[in-house]
């Protein structure tokens, strides 16, 4: 079972520290393609995306952050 969170939280973006446990990445909510930037590449990935893998949360993520 440990094996299966470690290899999500990876999968995630997690990456370990030395042994100070999981540092979660920085992301910007919305970014979809990880530039740093939310703008119209991500709304075109989540409009592809579109049931799949997106829904209408992750639009309203990029509408909300769009130009950041």
């Amino acid at each position: 079972m440990q094996k299966l969170a470690e290899t999500i939280k990876a999968y995630r973006g997690w990456a370990w520290s030395d042994g100070g446990g999981p540092t979660p990445p920085l992301t910007l909510a919305g970014d979809l393609n990880g530039d740093n930037h939310v703008d119209i590449a991500d709304l075109r990935i989540a409009i592809a995306g579109f049931s799949n893998l997106y829904n209408i949360y992750s639009i309203s993520e990029i509408i909300g952050n769009f130009g950041k």
